[in-house]
């Protein structure tokens, strides 16, 4: 029997803990999917408080609920154990071991990645849950094909969102039909122990339905491990999901990303380009600091804080060397300002003679310039206004080439001068085309 539960994505927890406390789940062996290494040990860190340890946690609130139930697995006793390919092979065999030697009215709980779709056989396997779509397609059947083995009966589920409602006509083509997921016989009174185990009481202001269990907030705000696998957990996700084979089914633009993130209950929407810039919807950020948030193991925790103290000594060491780095550079600055300023005014005799003549060469030029400006003046070629232009050009030009040659004016007066010999020659060039005319006319008649 194949069934489908349509969910958002913000209530799959509070969904799958309702499920996984149903009497009927909990009567046999449960194989629960996802799509991420990542989400497997957040999941799993997750799930070990909030079934393995919800009886003690939920206090008496939690023994009530309990009491009286005869034939019922205790919550308590490690039912969850998690199998994926990053694992280290010694830890990977013995979870898988601990899960197939289990009791069958234990209720064990395995969560795994597609590495665990084929290749094991694990018996009383009553029900195989999805809680992710695999990417590939072909991988569902090899998932719920780990339950009803050797002949006995088993049931699977899947869980999908609803902009991922495309997938059930789908595997309808392909031969395998979803029937929707009836209510589980007894669910409504485990939903309520649930509730009072995991924090979700019905006297909250928000529904239940509409919101994780308030106690998988806590505990992802009081415990940095946890916290810090959620975040991983949240991008593997996106990221997997975007490598889907059906994209046309699993649009990533159709993806809830503030109700995921508040699923997975996230302090904080992590930093990752594929939502960087992109306004979210859903998702209300908590008071939490993240960087107050402590490891619960004071190991860890000892081990953070040492190295936070390292980091600030280390930062404001860094910012010091920085700032007498700065101080000595513009010292630096100073002087070689300094030095260049009285070398340019510490000019050798030499250096003054060579700017003289390249002075007089320079003027020469523009003399030249002129002359040539006013031959075609009188030949008719140009008129009188582009005449006055074409001596201002030349004007400028001088005064940039002397300007690039001598660096900078005015340290001893030479290029003020020139310059304004240079604006009287461009004032007075038709009296300087004249008096050339007079010499050459003296110099005839000699």
């Amino acid at each position: 029997q194949n069934f489908v539960a349509h969910v958002p994505a913000r209530q799959k927890l509070a969904f799958l803990l309702r499920f996984l406390h149903s009497p009927e789940v909990r009567r046999t062996k449960t194989i629960i999917f996802f799509m991420t290494c990542a989400c497997v040990d957040y999941f799993h860190a997750l799930l070990r408080e909030l079934v393995d340890g919800s009886a003690g946690a939920g206090g008496a609130a939690g023994k009530r609920a309990n009491r009286g139930k005869q034939g019922a697995a205790p919550l308590g006793g490690g039912r969850i154990e998690k199998l994926h390919g990053q694992m280290d092979p010694t830890a990977r065999t013995k979870a898988y071991d601990k899960f197939c030697k289990s009791p069958l009215e234990g209720g064990g709980v395995l969560l795994a990645t597609d590495l665990a779709a084929r290749g094991i056989d694990v018996e009383a396997v009553g029900w195989t849950v999805q809680f992710d779509a695999p990417v590939d397609p072909a991988a569902f059947v090899h998932r719920i094909g780990r339950a009803a083995r050797a002949g006995l009966s088993g049931k699977s589920l899947i869980m999908l969102m609803p902009s991922e409602d495309g997938y059930v006509p789908f595997l309808r083509q392909r031969g395998v039909v979803l029937d929707t997921l009836p209510p589980l016989a007894g669910a409504a009174g485990e939903a309520n122990a649930s509730a009072a185990a995991t924090g979700t009481a019905d006297g909250d202001a928000e529904p239940r339905e509409d919101r994780p269990p308030r106690r998988a907030k806590k505990i992802v705000e009081t415990d940095r491990a946890v916290m810090l696998k959620a975040s991983k957990a949240f991008v593997s996700y996106i990221r997997a999901y975007q490598e889907h084979q059906l994209p046309y089914l699993f649009p990533f633009k159709g993806l809830d990303m503030g109700g995921l993130a508040a699923g997975f209950c996230l302090l904080r929407m992590p930093r990752m380009k594929e939502i960087l810039g992109k306004k979210i919807k859903g998702f209300e950020q908590s008071s939490i600091d993240p960087a107050s948030v402590p490891f619960r193991n004071k190991a860890q925790e000892k081990q953070r804080q040492e190295a936070l103290t390292r980091k600030r000594e280390a930062d404001a060491e860094a910012q010091e060397d920085a700032a007498a780095a700065a101080r000595r550079q513009r010292l630096e600055e100073r002087k070689a300002a300094r030095a260049k300023a009285k070398a340019q005014k510490e000019r050798t005799r030499t250096q003054k003679r060579q700017a003289k003549r390249n002075e007089r060469a320079d003027e020469w030029q523009l003399l030249a310039d002129e002359e040539r400006l006013a031959k075609k003046l009188r030949n008719g070629k140009i008129t009188a206004t582009q005449f006055q232009n074409g001596v201002k050009k030349a004007t400028r030009r001088h005064a940039d080439e002397t300007d690039a040659a001598d660096g900078l004016s005015g340290d001893d007066g030479s290029s003020d001068e020139a310059s304004q010999g240079v604006a009287g020659n461009a004032d007075d060039a038709r009296y300087l085309v004249r008096r050339r005319k007079k010499r050459r006319g003296k110099a005839g008649k000699r």
